[in-house]
């Protein structure tokens, strides 16, 4: 294991339910996963474990969509640089998000690394919040029920892969292509 998970899984081993929330909030997908190692060992109530993820999900995603929302272009413009956003890029996004259909665009950035960009996105195009939230929601009851499941059915994969920890990122590739594929096809 890399030297970040190995901690994560010890803090998660000490502490449990305490640190999920709020590494959650920093760090959703591969705690998600970490945690459904745990599930798989009986160290965790799954209920527990999942209600926390979601809400650390839902808490991380409103930080960006606020972010977005009221700093918006005034950090691009000082920040951008940092976190490689152009102001040109998120004026395509919030253009993206007024004229093509926001709900596929916000379950879309569920499933990639990317996806705080645009949450981020949402914000500065200043999409109604009751609306985002109800998106992000649904499709986050998804994804952390995925990375969960892959954390389970993987537990003695996930041990023996040690420092091969991209089979993993394989196999959530493949579980997200039926939903991109799924998005896609309705356009």
């Amino acid at each position: 294991m890399s030297h970040t998970m190995d901690q994560l899984l010890n803090l998660l081993l000490t502490y449990k339910y305490l640190i999920i929330f709020p590494v959650a909030v920093l760090e959703g997908p591969g705690l998600a996963i970490l945690c459904g190692v745990l599930l798989a060992r009986n160290i965790l109530n799954p209920f527990i474990a999942y209600t926390l993820l979601m809400f650390g999900e839902i808490i991380g995603d409103t930080f960006y969509y606020a972010l977005g929302r009221y700093g918006g272009r005034p950090f691009i413009k000082k920040w951008g640089y940092l976190i490689k956003i152009r102001e040109e890029k998120m004026t395509a996004l919030e253009h993206h998000f007024h004229h093509h259909a926001p709900k596929r665009t916000l379950f879309l950035g569920k499933t990639q690394p990317w996806g705080s960009v645009i949450l981020f996105a949402a914000g500065t195009a200043k999409m109604n919040y009751l609306k985002f939230i109800g998106i992000n929601t649904f499709a986050s009851l998804i994804k952390v029920a995925i990375l969960l499941s892959l954390g389970y059915y993987f537990n003695e994969a996930y041990v023996a892969l040690d420092k091969d920890l991209q089979y993993v990122g394989i196999a959530l590739a493949i579980t997200a292509i039926p939903v991109i594929i799924y998005f896609f096809r309705r356009k």
